[in-house]
């Protein structure tokens, strides 16, 4: 780096006040996750452990959003002290957004995502003047933009 700007730097605050970079953080929160018995899956951020009586224990991570769950109250709350432990943490007891997704749960436990935070900042950058709440003509017509019988084929995706 002394040749590009002069000195070394030594990093001293960085994302929330940790004194090391993402790439660190990711190294040391992998080495944690592993000596915690999880393993990394095929996709990128999602790890598990499966425990002796059949459940699960699941983490997903990217940067600095984390979510676990836990077939086993015990177990979960082990991970969750010795998590806190290693990391600076904000646990909440349920999750309410994750990657700018808001979390919403109804009365029998059915999960949906909701990403209106970030479409409106999609529409707000490239479209400043439309209107930010969708009128009930526009509701009606967009519910199902494609077929119910529609499968995606090659012949599909875009030519440029």
């Amino acid at each position: 780096m002394r040749k590009y700007i002069g000195v070394p730097l030594e990093l001293q605050k960085a994302l929330y006040r940790l004194s090391f970079s993402g790439l660190l953080l990711y190294e040391h929160l992998s080495e944690f996750l592993t000596d915690f018995g999880l393993q990394p899956s095929v996709m990128n951020g999602f790890w598990f452990k499966r425990l002796k009586d059949g459940g699960l224990l699941i983490f997903l991570a990217y940067s600095d959003d984390c979510l676990s769950c836990c077939s086993s109250d015990e177990v979960h709350e082990e991970f969750r002290t010795a998590f806190a432990r290693k990391f600076p943490l904000n646990a909440q007891p349920n999750a309410n957004w994750y990657l700018a997704a808001r979390i919403k749960r109804d009365k029998d436990g059915n999960m949906s995502l909701d990403q209106y935070r970030y479409s409106r900042s999609i529409c707000m950058r490239y479209l400043p003047n439309a209107e930010m709440e969708a009128s009930e003509e526009d509701k009606k017509k967009f519910v199902d933009p494609l077929p119910r019988t529609f499968e995606w084929t090659n012949q599909d995706n875009s030519k440029d």
